[in-house]
């Protein structure tokens, strides 16, 4: 199935923690290893390739040591075209939220809130009783006005405002924009299944580790196959001599 989805050209999409970049305990300290680079280089050369992330855009940007066409940070909201009006909107929810919530929070042991400008994520990996804190700021996040929609992902609560572009349809714009009738995308995070669950015969999508609840196709086993799967995709560009037609 691989090889068809590169045969046809399809556009290369990625999110960027847990999937081009290894999780860490610190996420300012992550970062895409020599080897994830040096494919994503080679494959710039071949096809088009995106970047969506629930990083803010600013963040994910500094980040990428290789190109990409469009780098969408903010869980699909920030750096698309044509979500501008959807950035007030966003800016201005998440300042209520943050101001609300900020008071409480900061005294919290092991808690981060990290204001990303058009959402927020509150990150507890570094907290003592992660199921207890996880269901305090679930009761929080529940009790804010204008409510916010709520993604999970590994020790984090994400509030990103409801309505606002998410990442699928982030990638269903950028295929019309590239002009790929197809694409592939490797997410391992809740918001990535606002992809998977598109269900779109176009797309190929894969999960980094197995869920059987996700709405994707197909699985990485890890994090570290990502490079497998890079190369795969490099090879075969270079056996049918597949070059950028952007």
């Amino acid at each position: 199935m691989l090889d068809a989805f590169c045969y046809a050209d399809a556009l290369l999409s990625f999110d960027f923690d847990g999937t081009l970049a290894p999780i860490v305990p610190d996420p300012e300290d992550a970062k895409v290893s020599p080897k994830t680079d040096d494919y994503m280089r080679s494959l710039y050369e071949n096809t088009a390739i995106v970047v969506i992330s629930g990083r803010s855009r600013p963040d994910l940007l500094k980040r990428l040591p290789f190109k990409v066409d469009f780098a969408i940070g903010n869980h699909g909201l920030e750096g698309l075209p044509s979500s501008t009006g959807s950035l007030e909107i966003a800016a201005d929810m998440t300042r209520q939220w943050y101001e609300k919530l900020k008071p409480s929070l900061a005294k919290t042991p092991g808690v981060v809130i990290e204001n990303k400008s058009f959402s927020l994520a509150i990150h507890y990996r570094q907290a003592t009783d992660k199921r207890k804190i996880k269901l305090k700021l679930l009761e929080l996040a529940s009790s804010l006005i204008p409510a916010p929609r709520i993604l999970l992902g590994k020790y984090v609560v994400n509030l990103v405002a409801s309505g606002a572009p998410h990442k699928g349809v982030a990638l269903l714009e950028l295929m019309l924009r590239t002009g790929k009738r197809s694409a592939i995308y490797v997410g391992d995070d809740e918001n990535d299944e606002d992809v998977f669950r598109l269900g779109e015969e176009s797309l190929l999508t894969i999960r980094v580790g197995e869920d059987q609840g996700s709405a994707a196709l197909y699985y990485l086993k890890n994090q570290a196959e990502i490079d497998r799967m890079l190369r795969h995709c490099l090879d075969t560009y270079k056996k049918i001599g597949r070059k950028r037609s952007l």
